[in-house]
């Protein structure tokens, strides 16, 4: 087979790694995400701005995505051109149509002389065993601080009563004027989190740690990725995916010499969270040309991964409004590898019903209809490992769906092989 394969090229491969200047230095290697190419969708800006009069008709930006029971939510920045700055939620059956909660804003900002009393953004939720975890950031003015909410259902939330969570660092430090833009992932045991810090003017990316996402302890060797420090410029926090093994961060870099970009948006891959590799010697996603909605800045991005299907929402600046867009592409190593498990996770004696069957046979095809290859070594576990649990299921109960299965798994490996 060739697998760098008609005008594709290797997925999920280690090749030599560029590093940035200001790159941290690794200390154990991480496998990137690479390539990524990333397409716009054609219906951008996804969420727009709301109608004249209304709470967020000047600006809609940061959001935060989760994907559960058929449907998209999404918990979004809005505006309309004053303070406070409030959160909005809207809900969407693909990912692109969106529908704006009628009781839009979820989080207003705090009541008077309060830590969040002028702006609350920048939200990140997760669904934690039913109950919905948000961290976002809260505005007294001039100081950006961290805080929690909770809620039952993504739309009533109560901040927690020790808010701030996240405070400033001591005078000096690194992280002593603003600590803002939180991304939360929860390992089952441990809540780390990345968050963008600043000293004024530099804008750096640090790390912190928690056993209940609500006491947080700083990472000793913080910031773990800084940019150029130019006045107001740097790296500005975005989204971190956790694969079992590595992880992968989208994050904003300006090396600009003033406010006004471009800024755009970066990527790195980290062993441990903490030692990064800015894989890539220039943004992922680009700024759109003169004219588009986004040709100015891209910020706070949010990716999410289904079945080989990696996605990412964003903010978009035209130097007058803030909008979101969405961008996207089909990796088909992610999506064997993603077969690969929920095949290994089923016990050998599964019966394999038609919805199953189905499920599984739309998966191989949406992999044969890629325009890229898998790596070998997935391939061969596709070939080595998953043929003979199939053979193991058909053996013990003969039925259709598992021949069809196993017709359609080694129908792919042999597109695989020859392509």
């Amino acid at each position: 087979m060739n697998y760098v394969g008609r005008n594709t090229v290797l997925y999920l491969v280690l090749i030599s790694i560029l590093l940035l200047g200001f790159s941290a230095i690794p200390t154990a290697s991480a496998e990137p995400l690479d390539p990524q190419p990333w397409e716009k969708s054609e219906f951008n800006p996804i969420v727009d701005l709301g109608v004249p009069g209304s709470w967020d008709d000047a600006g809609v930006f940061w959001p935060t995505v989760i994907f559960e029971n058929g449907i998209y939510k999404m918990w979004y920045t809005g505006t309309n051109g004053t303070l406070p700055w409030k959160i909005g939620y809207a809900t969407s059956t693909d990912g692109l149509t969106w529908t704006k909660y009628s009781g839009n804003p979820v989080m207003d900002a705090g009541a008077t002389d309060t830590w969040d009393d002028d702006a609350v953004a920048a939200p990140i939720v997760i669904n934690d065993n039913g109950v919905y975890k948000m961290w976002y950031q809260g505005l007294d003015f001039p100081y950006w601080r961290i805080g929690y909410a909770v809620s039952n259902d993504g739309i009533n939330w109560v901040k927690h009563n020790t808010n701030p969570v996240l405070d400033l660092g001591p005078a000096g430090s690194w992280d002593d004027f603003y600590v803002s833009v939180p991304k939360v992932v929860y390992d089952g045991s441990t809540y780390k989190m990345w968050y963008t810090g600043n000293d004024y003017p530099y804008y750096r990316i640090g790390m912190a740690t928690s056993p209940d996402g609500i006491s947080w302890t700083k990472y000793s060797g913080n910031p773990v990725l800084s940019g150029p420090l130019v006045r107001w410029s740097g790296v500005t926090g975005g989204s971190v995916i956790f694969d079992g093994e590595d992880y992968h961060l989208w994050y904003s870099l300006d090396n600009t010499t003033g406010p006004g970009g471009p800024v755009e948006i970066w990527y790195a891959v980290s062993s441990d969270g903490v030692s990064w590799i800015n894989y890539y010697n220039e943004p992922v996603l680009e700024v759109g040309d003169a004219g588009d909605w986004d040709d100015t800045v891209l910020k706070v991005p949010h990716i999410m991964i289904e079945f080989g299907s990696v996605k990412m929402w964003y903010s978009g600046h035209d130097g007058s409004y803030n909008k979101i867009g969405y961008a996207s592409f089909f990796d088909s190593t992610l999506a064997v590898t993603s077969f690969i498990s929920e095949i290994e996770e089923l016990p050998d004696t599964a019966f394999i019903n038609s919805h199953y069957k189905n499920a599984f046979l739309q998966k191989l095809e949406a992999i044969s209809r890629s325009n890229n290859d898998p790596t070998e070594g997935t391939v061969n576990k596709l070939e080595n490992d998953i043929l003979p649990k199939i053979d193991t299921w058909i053996n013990d109960d003969y039925s259709n769906e598992r021949q069809n299965l196993k017709k359609g798994t080694i129908d792919l490996i042999k597109y695989l092989r020859e392509h």
